[in-house]
Parts: structure tokens; sequence; C-alpha cells
């Protein structure tokens, strides 16, 4: 059991017995293929969803978390490529499926929420447009049950009179408007693995905790896995049941949200935790994690963290530590307590 920041304590959901995981990311490889060399983005990534469970996916800026989204859901940018591992999902590998074939489990079974609603809705669409498109693409809908089903969506993410503003643009809403409109079509065709990627990232506290709310309670009543990537470290203690830290686009620790937040033991992930802001306590700068990640391609002889880490033995500058298992948790690192 863990308890959030507003102290209301939510079980765990159990994995039943030789039960099959909703995603499962094996070893996962991804470089950037350039005439001069590869620049690897990924290292052998090793992530996994229960049915109904939501895991978060934190890091800072270009750990690879966003690209590890993008590589399950087959939108890799230009010049990406998979060079090893498995995407799993409930069992089908996604790596080598078909286009055609990845093209019907996109919405259909697992969607995205982009970081910025603005783009991800097309300006010159109205709502019902691009809701409806998706519903007659993977639900056969005619014209007459898809507009139906449109205002059915945006009242069930809290959008008032829904019907009359199926007929407005992405412009005519607001930043928190436009974010439901996009969860609204990330869970129109009724997904089993809903990846939101950053969903509150422009938007003030008041809008983010409605967000949050809305998406955990589509979660609770569409037994929804979900894969939720953020910054924001409070967000993902309060939502997510399980946490993966990435660190260089690797993993480097992974466990329940209630032992990564009391016990943190990679450095990384103890340090992301130090620079929470905190209210209580005497105000002063805020505390920032020395140095800078190593930048793609930067040939990285032992562990990535080593040169910001205040731990690091000559063992950590010369040999990369391998992602080890102890009972619930997953760590790479040769000097972690």
């Amino acid at each position: 059991m863990i308890t959030g920041p507003a102290g209301d304590a939510r079980q765990l959901p159990m994995r039943p017995t030789g039960a099959m995981d909703m995603l499962s990311i094996e070893g996962l490889t991804i470089a950037l293929v350039r005439r001069n060399g590869n620049v690897s983005v990924l290292r052998n990534v090793d992530l996994a969803i229960a049915p109904g469970q939501a895991v978060g996916l934190v890091g800072e800026s270009g750990s690879g978390k966003s690209m590890t989204a993008l590589a399950v859901m087959r939108l890799l940018p230009r010049g990406a490529r998979i060079l090893s591992g498995k995407v799993l999902l409930e069992g089908q590998d996604l790596v080598d499926l078909p286009e055609s074939e990845m093209s019907s489990v996109r919405g259909r079974i697992v969607s995205m929420i982009s970081q910025d609603p603005l783009t991800a809705l097309n300006p010159a669409f109205t709502i019902e447009r691009q809701l409806t498109d998706a519903l007659r693409a993977h639900r056969a809908l005619v014209r007459r049950a898809a507009r139906e089903r449109a205002a059915e969506l945006l009242a069930l993410v809290g959008i008032p009179s829904p019907r009359s503003r199926l007929s407005a643009y992405p412009h005519e809403f607001s930043g928190g408007m436009r974010q439901r409109v996009a969860i609204a079509m990330a869970v129109a065709c009724e997904p089993k693995l809903l990846i939101a990627d950053e969903p509150t990232t422009a938007l003030d506290v008041t809008i983010q905790a409605q967000v949050i709310a809305l998406i955990e309670r589509l979660r609770r009543d569409m037994n929804l896995s979900v894969l939720f990537i953020s910054h924001n470290l409070d967000l993902v203690a309060e939502i997510c049941d399980r946490v993966t830290v990435m660190y260089a686009g690797s993993v480097v620790e992974a466990d329940t949200a209630e032992a990564i937040f009391r016990a943190p033991r990679h450095p990384y992930t103890r340090e992301l935790l130090r620079c929470i802001p905190r209210l209580a306590g005497d105000a002063g700068p805020l505390p920032t994690i020395p140095g800078s990640p190593p930048r793609f391609g930067a040939d990285l002889a032992g562990c990535p963290f080593a040169p910001r880490c205040s731990l690091a033995e000559t063992r950590c500058r010369s040999e990369a530590p391998r992602l080890r298992t102890e009972n619930e948790r997953r760590l790479s690192c040769w000097v972690a307590p």
C-alpha cells in the first residue's frame, strides 16, 4: 500500500500468478543511424507494465523517456532504428510488425497523449472531425454514431456543453481543455494501454490536478494500463504503482513507487528526489545535480553517471554496471547501499 501526497492510501494492483504483462520491453536498444556511425539513444532498456497498472518513467531531459514511448508506438523519428530488443504488447512483438497491422494497433490497443496538445491537435479541423476520424477508422461507425460517441467522450473528460463544442477548433479552447480533448482522443477506442508523455507540462497546478484526477478515473473505470512520463516526481508518486528511473538512455533503478520514494538506492535517483522543491524549511537556492548528462554518442566506458556522482569509485569510471534484480528492486550501480 502506498500513501499519496494527499494522504490517501491505495492498494497496488496485484498480478495474478502466471498473468501476462500488458507491456514488456526487453533489451531495447535504439540508435540514430549516421554516415559516420551509429549514435546510441537507448541501451538495453527493460520495462514491464501489468494489466491495470501505472508505471512512472522519470529522468532528466534527454534520458530516453520519450524515445521509449515512441518505440512502443513505432513512431520513431527519422534516422532512429531499433537495433535489438523486443516490445511485447500482450505478448505480441511490435518491433517487426508490418505497418499495416501496426496502424490498427495504434489507438485501438495502445494510444498516446503527447506533451503539447496544441501541436497534437490539427488546427485546420474541428474537434468533431478529429474525434470521429479515429472512431470511424477503428470502430467502423457511421457518421451519426461517431458524432454521438464524440460528444460522449467530451462529456467523459469534463468538457461543458459537449455537443456544441464539437464544432469548435483547437484554438478556441484553453490549454487545459485542449489537453482534455487530447485525452478524449486517446481513449476514444478504449485502448488497453495509455502512454501519457508529460501530459501536464504546460498547465498550471490547478489544471494539472484536474488532468491527473481524470487520468486516474479513466484508468479505474476502463482498467487502463498507464505509462506515465513526467519530470514532476510529486505527480508520479500520486498516480503510479511502480517507477522506472532512466539516465543517459538506460534504466538505472526500478521498483514500487513506495520503495523508490522512501528508500532510493541509486545515487542518481537520490539526487532527483533531493531536487524536489519543498515549501517547508528555510528559503534558499533550489538544489541541483552538479554537471550535465552525457551527450548522445559519447563514449561511455563506465557508469554514465560517474562524472556527476559523489560516491563514484575507480571501477565506476572504467566498467559499466549491469542492471541486476534484488527482490522487487532493479538496480544498475556498483556503489549503491
